[in-house]
């Protein structure tokens, strides 16, 4: 099912963030609709970074490609802010379209951008400027059938009502979808799906105010996608500072293989089975 598809249905979409491929794969096996690519979650996978800017446009949309070769379900992707000027922007859509993208979203934090949840409010363009970014972003959208949504992060700076103001401009600027990076409330979230004339898509990071929220909660309150971007990443961490820490303590792995999964799952999700019939028939044999 189409990203678009899944739009029209009733109910809310629960859409977990990857932040590789084989993440990615986690997410479809565990039957969700969709995924996203967390800019987050990428830096500190590719480069051991923090999510301050500092990948590049053609970094990121390779990685666009690498996860939607490997997923049959619909991937959003997260473009920042677009990495430059209305060209770069129009080029950026056009690119992770062109990579397999259903969907991006394009921020109006200035640049360099910076994660929205390390600590100082993040500083956004002026409203004009933020209206150029989705009128570049749009042009392309059109051409490649990308679904776009409008990322505003003025939430913690400014304050719900210049929210609603930018929500209301990037929709005209031609966004589908409204994304707020720092939400607070599942009141604020109501009155977003209220007064905003697109979806409306909530940021469910884990140290977020609004992360206690069940999803039927998220779903009374309005809201009609719900990203996760910080799960996976962390989970992953976690298991990995367990092993790791009882690996060096024991010196074997008794007590490290009660918390791995199995080679039989890993070869699963990967497929290797269908991989290496594909293989044969090749060669013959």
């Amino acid at each position: 099912m189409t990203l678009r598809e899944l739009l029209d249905q009733p109910g809310l979409l629960l859409i977990p963030s990857a932040f590789d491929a084989f993440s990615a794969l986690a997410v479809q096996q565990a039957g969700f609709p969709a995924v996203s690519l967390t800019g987050n979650g990428l830096a500190a996978a590719l480069i051991g970074r923090p999510d301050l800017g500092l990948l590049t446009m053609t970094e990121v949309a390779r990685q666009v490609k690498y996860v939607a070769d490997a997923v049959s379900i619909p991937l959003i992707a997260d473009a920042d802010t677009g990495y430059g000027g209305p060209l770069n922007i129009y080029r950026t859509v056009k690119e992770f379209c062109a990579a397999g993208a259903a969907a991006v979203h394009i921020e109006d934090q200035t640049i360099p951008k910076r994660c929205a949840f390390l600590g100082e409010p993040p500083a956004v363009v002026p409203l004009d400027e933020g209206c150029m970014r989705m009128r570049a972003a749009r042009a392309a959208a059109d051409e490649a059938g990308l679904v776009l949504i409008a990322r505003t992060d003025a939430h913690q700076a400014h304050g719900l009502d210049e929210v609603l103001r930018r929500a209301e401009a990037y929709t005209k600027a031609g966004a589908d979808i409204l994304f707020t990076a720092t939400i607070g409330s599942l009141e604020e979230v109501r009155r977003l799906a209220g007064e905003v004339s697109v979806p409306v898509m909530v940021n469910m990071n884990t140290s977020a105010a609004i992360a206690k929220a069940t999803s039927e909660e998220l779903d009374h309150a309005g809201a009609k996608l719900a990203v996760y971007p910080s799960v996976l990443r962390q989970a992953v961490l976690r298991s990995m500072q367990e092993v790791l820490s009882l690996l060096r303590t024991d010196g074997h792995l008794c007590r490290v293989r009660e918390r791995l999964a199995s080679g039989k799952a890993y070869d699963e999700i990967l497929d290797t089975a269908a991989w290496v019939r594909l293989e044969q028939r090749f060669i013959g044999t």
